[in-house]
């Protein structure tokens, strides 16, 4: 059993490092059109 808890671990770590990376993606564009206007 402790390589499925090791695969979802590493599962759940790429997905909240997505989540990250996404939240970092948004507040650029959110800057960018800030500055735009």
């Amino acid at each position: 059993m402790q390589t499925l808890d090791f695969h979802y671990q590493a599962l759940a770590n790429g997905v909240a490092q997505h989540a990250e990376e996404r939240k970092v993606e948004i507040e650029k564009e959110k800057l960018e059109k800030a500055n735009a206007q």
